[in-house]
């Protein structure tokens, strides 16, 4: 006996009253369609399961859920004033950019912009020469990255980076999966009265390439970084600063358009001073 032929063999043989004799051509080019779009449908996030961080109280009452594919951005300024003795203070301002595309297909990219500077002064109060000092450190970073992500049975949205490229954005189509990786875990925190609307925040186990744009918001006894990405129509400006007579931490989140340029964080190292 001969075997009836599939859809896209009777599509393709024109033979398509072999499985639907009475239907027109045109509906079964529609059903093609539809089953197409439905196979290209993104996925649905799964229900959260896994263990749930505990985070800083200044975040609020915290809602967490699994996250979802699409394109998000986040600005970071930082801030830290450190009064060491009426004579020496030390201050830490961290600024970045970050892009992140998770696409339905489960294909991932992202840009990723830091800049650390660390600055010291001591007055000629606290020198053995009698004279002022000063010291500033600053160092740039910019990194490109393309890989692959996926839903863990936790929950967790896992996007694991093979391809690493510095000083780049985005990564050059041609480059091939390097020695050099990242991973990302990441989850969705809900809009509350601190969050102006639901973000994406990602944790990850090394820090190396794009640590100036973390933050830790689990605290003791397992300090663990963050970063929060909003929705990249909206954008997320992240500000943190410490208060620098009394070392209060506050954290502010606001609603604004991100930017990457790659041109403004070029690599780079700079160091002055005498201290």
């Amino acid at each position: 006996m001969a075997q009836r032929p599939t859809l896209v063999e009777a599509l393709r043989s024109r033979e398509l009253e072999a499985i639907l004799p009475r239907a027109p051509l045109a509906l079964a080019i529609a059903i093609a369609a539809t089953s197409s779009a439905a196979c290209r449908r993104e996925p649905r996030a799964p229900p959260f399961t896994g263990e749930r961080p505990s985070f800083v109280p200044e975040l609020g009452a915290v809602v967490v859920k699994a996250a979802s594919p699409g394109s998000y951005a986040s600005a970071l300024h930082f801030e830290s004033f450190q009064f060491r003795s009426a004579e020496e203070t030390h201050s830490e301002g961290r600024d970045g950019r970050a892009t992140l595309e998770l696409s339905g297909d489960g294909r991932a990219s992202g840009c990723f912009g830091a800049r650390r500077t660390v600055e010291a002064f001591r007055t000629r109060y606290a020198s053995k020469d009698d004279k002022d000092h000063e010291w500033r450190r600053s160092e740039t970073s910019l990194w490109a990255m393309r890989g692959r992500w996926s839903y863990a049975p936790s929950g967790w949205l896992e996007v694991a980076f093979d391809v690493v490229a510095p000083d780049v954005c985005p990564a050059p189509a041609s480059s091939a999966p390097s020695s050099l990786s990242w991973t990302l875990r990441c989850l969705r925190l809900e809009a509350n009265g601190v969050l102006p609307s639901a973000v994406l925040a990602c944790t990850t186990p090394t820090t190396t390439y794009a640590d100036a744009l973390f933050l830790e918001l689990v605290g003791a006894p397992t300090p663990e970084s963050w970063l929060l990405l909003g929705d990249a129509s909206t954008g997320l400006a992240v500000r943190s600063e410490t208060d620098r007579y009394t070392g209060a931490w506050k954290l502010g989140f606001t609603l604004a358009p991100v930017t990457l340029t790659p041109s403004d964080w070029k690599i780079a190292h700079e160091e002055e001073g005498d201290l």
